[in-house]
């Protein structure tokens, strides 16, 4: 099987601390990687420049403006997929967001190649003829995938068939993240963690806000900029955490190489994931494969991943009251914490495992792929 991946907004190959980073690419990443270890042929056509972080798959970069004209980002994809494709078209595009499902199409003209579009809550909300679009391409795309059962549930209300809908959440290596491991040297006393970035989407200003009802704990805010360069979403959390009187006790520890977030999700009493909008769930559920406890905002589709009372704590986006709570009941309760890891484990490796997942998202470019041969030789 032959795969191209499209992204109009997303580079899979980007890193924590830079601006387009994202739990969306992060996700992007893993699909893209997955396609490469099941030893399908593939390649993406994704953003970038002279600047992107080299990968092991072929990278087809294209210059566009996420948050320019749309029109302007499908003509721009729609060449390079058509001089991608001059010598042949791949047996599947697996397409991110509208604008790099229509440029498939209009790159393949009449050929009409089997498309499976991956859709994020984030790209539902546009007015207007964008939502019209966008609400027929997914109607008219063989396989849509989500990451959450509430985007399934608004695609079907949007008019795509249920049929050729599918969840397929993230994933995680059950072997990397696993309870027993090296971990940072532990502390006399509570150590909340998270590991989702600085940027007003990460949740870590809500974190700081409950540290601020939690005396004598401590919080360690991985991502952002290194130390010694300029991080305006360092600058405001410090300032944030200023104001309420906890600056002594956060700890921005700046990027964490991947190998190296084991290492840290092991150290903390309660990962915090405050997302106050969409989260992918790609810390929460890391931390779960730790073992660790968790404390998650119902943002997106980590309202699926975090159970409540079974693996951690739920609470309402950008409910700070309700964050500091959960917080000081897991802290104040070593058993229910222990109870929490040892579930969220078993979760993980029961639901999440990567090597599961990317069995699921194999087939379902296969299924993608079967659809429309077999329209095809209907048609015939």
């Amino acid at each position: 099987m032959h795969v191209t991946v499209v992204s109009s907004s997303l580079d899979p190959w980007t890193v924590p601390g830079r601006s387009d980073w994202c739990g969306r690419a992060g996700h992007l990443r893993q699909a893209v990687m997955m396609l490469d270890e099941a030893g399908i042929r593939s390649e993406a056509v994704v953003p970038g420049g002279a600047d992107s972080v080299e990968s092991g798959v072929p990278a087809h970069r294209v210059r566009v403006d996420p948050a320019g004209d749309p029109g302007a980002t499908v003509e721009m994809l729609t060449r390079r997929l058509r001089a991608l494709w001059r010598d042949g078209l791949p047996d599947v595009v697996h397409a991110h967001h509208w604008t790099a499902a229509l440029a498939a199409r209009q790159a393949a003209g009449s050929a009409r190649l089997p498309l499976l579009l991956t859709v994020f809550a984030s790209e539902r909300e546009s007015a207007g003829d964008r939502a019209a679009m966008q609400r027929a391409m997914k109607r008219d795309a063989d396989r849509v995938l989500v990451t959450g059962s509430a985007d399934h549930r608004a695609l079907l209300g949007d008019g795509v068939v249920p049929e050729r809908l599918d969840i397929r959440p993230i994933a995680v290596d059950v072997d990397v993240f696993r309870p027993d491991g090296p971990a940072l040297r532990p502390v006399d006393h509570p150590r909340l963690v998270t590991i989702d970035g600085l940027d007003p989407g990460s949740g870590a200003g809500h974190a700081i806000t409950a540290l601020s009802g939690v005396p004598g704990a401590e919080l360690l805010v991985a991502g952002g900029r290194p130390a010694g360069e300029p991080d305006p979403d360092r600058d405001r959390l410090f300032a944030l955490a200023t104001r309420h009187g906890v600056a002594g006790r956060v700890r921005f520890v700046g990027p964490v190489a991947r190998a190296d977030v084991p290492r840290l999700l092991r150290s903390a009493d309660v990962v915090v994931c405050a997302a106050p909008k969409w989260s992918a769930g790609t810390a929460a559920l890391e931390a779960m494969a730790c073992g660790r406890a968790v404390v998650a905002s119902s943002a997106g589709p980590q309202a699926d991943v975090v159970v409540d009372q079974v693996s951690g704590l739920v609470v309402a986006p950008r409910d700070d009251r309700a964050l500091l709570r959960a917080v000081r009941e897991t802290l104040e309760h070593r058993c229910r914490r222990e109870a929490f890891g040892i579930a969220g484990r078993n979760r993980a490796v029961a639901m999440y495992d990567r090597s599961a997942a990317g069995g699921a998202l194999l087939a379902a470019h296969r299924v993608a792929a079967g659809m429309r041969s077999g329209e095809s030789a209907a048609a015939s």
